[in-house]
């Protein structure tokens, strides 16, 4: 019997990411994302680690390039979160897979249910 597989928009998304909050060191993961948020699973180096970022709470985003802004030397994507909290994150995927993040975050991922409540970032 051949293998059972669900269409793409069952499950949440999740790509395989380096990321880092602040100017603190980079978490080795994955990043999921659901309908009203990303969530970051991974590792330190005293154990799991798990972040809920909340699309609400993105307040500005942009992809950054420089040596600073990269992780692991790949560019990274930059939120601005409320109250000044930063995150970047890079996907080991390529800067393609950052941009399928920026859509999700900005509403324009219409390929997945459950996306459709989230509003530009322009409109909060």
């Amino acid at each position: 019997m051949p293998p059972s597989c669900g269409l793409a928009d069952d499950a949440d998304m999740s790509y395989a990411v380096l990321w880092s909050e602040q100017e603190g060191p980079a978490h080795a993961g994955k990043l999921e994302l659901s309908a009203g948020s990303l969530v970051l699973d991974g590792v330190n180096g005293s154990g799991r680690i798990r972040c809920d970022l909340p699309i609400g709470d993105i307040m500005a985003l942009r992809i950054g390039r420089s040596r600073s802004e990269r992780l692991g030397g790949r560019p990274a994507l930059v939120l601005q979160l409320t109250r000044d909290r930063v995150v970047r994150l890079a996907t080991l995927a390529g800067i393609g897979a950052l941009h399928e993040v920026v859509d999700h975050i900005s509403g324009r991922d219409h390929s997945r249910r459950g996306v459709a409540g989230t509003r530009p970032l322009a409109s909060r």
